[in-house]
């Protein structure tokens, strides 16, 4: 499964909608949090809070860069 494919089922596992453009629908404070808490469990990553209020994260594309960020910015470290 592609970073993409996970990022989607992560946000519609916290109950949101996941446009055919990549936009979240139906996205509250809520199933957002949630939504993130998925991801840090599925990717095994933690997000710095300066990355949840990245304008750029607000869409799959965004997430996946991010994500894509972290996991390269890990394996260095290991």
């Amino acid at each position: 499964m592609s970073i993409a494919e996970r990022i989607i089922e992560c946000f519609e596992k916290a109950g949101a909608t996941v446009l055919e453009s990549g936009e979240f629908e139906g996205l509250d404070s809520i199933i957002f949090i949630s939504a993130i808490i998925n991801l840090e469990s599925e990717f095994d990553i933690i997000f710095p809070d300066e990355y949840l209020t990245n304008v750029e994260i607000r869409n799959v594309n965004g997430f996946e860069s991010m994500i894509s960020l972290l996991l390269s910015q890990r394996t260095h470290w290991l």
